[in-house]
């Protein structure tokens, strides 16, 4: 779960697990709806309720994701990282 778009570490860290075959996926949080797309491979998700975010900043091919959906993907992860 990524909050902040200039987290740059957290950008990394997502490129270092895709680049190593994970199966990676992100939820988009607050400021971090704008950032750009992480590397290819990784599945993002956006917090339903950031969805006029994401409209205002252009961004697409992001999947809307509820509170149900992020508590799923929360027991899916063998871990989970809030940056």
């Amino acid at each position: 779960m990524i909050r902040d778009a200039t987290d740059d570490l957290a950008w990394e860290a997502v490129r270092l697990a895709v680049e190593a075959g994970d199966d990676v996926k992100v939820v988009l949080l607050q400021d971090a709806v704008a950032a750009g797309i992480p590397p290819a491979g990784a599945e993002i998700f956006l917090q339903a309720d950031e969805a006029p975010a994401r409209a205002a900043s252009g961004a697409t091919g992001l999947s809307p994701l509820d509170y149900d959906g992020i508590v799923e993907l929360i027991s899916w992860a063998d871990k989970v990282v809030a940056w």
